[in-house]
């Protein structure tokens, strides 16, 4: 299913990111990155910290955010404030379309 389907772009994210390459993984809603929390949170944004500096994993997770393509309420969150607050993470949002 659908669940399934961000957790495998997540976890594939990570492992290549922990071989050194910088991979650019694409959730459909942003929304959906709810079930990537622990991955990008927990550890994505701490994996430096954790290892005094020593290793990163450079993830960039890129989604489209709120409404104005009528995509319903399940797909119209916002939640780029969320990750404003997480040490370790670096929140881009576009103002405009140029």
């Amino acid at each position: 299913g659908l669940v399934g389907s961000e957790m495998v772009i997540r976890d594939r994210a990570m492992a290549a990111a922990s071989t050194g390459l910088r991979p650019i993984a694409e959730l459909m809603f942003n929304d959906f990155i709810g079930t990537c929390f622990d991955q990008v949170i927990n550890q994505g944004a701490k994996f430096r910290y954790m290892f005094g500096g020593k290793a990163q994993v450079p993830i960039t997770v890129r989604t489209t955010y709120g409404a104005g393509f009528r995509a319903a309420a399940q797909h119209s969150q916002a939640l780029y404030g969320l990750f404003t607050s997480i040490p370790g993470l670096k929140t881009v949002v576009p103002s405009n379309p140029y």
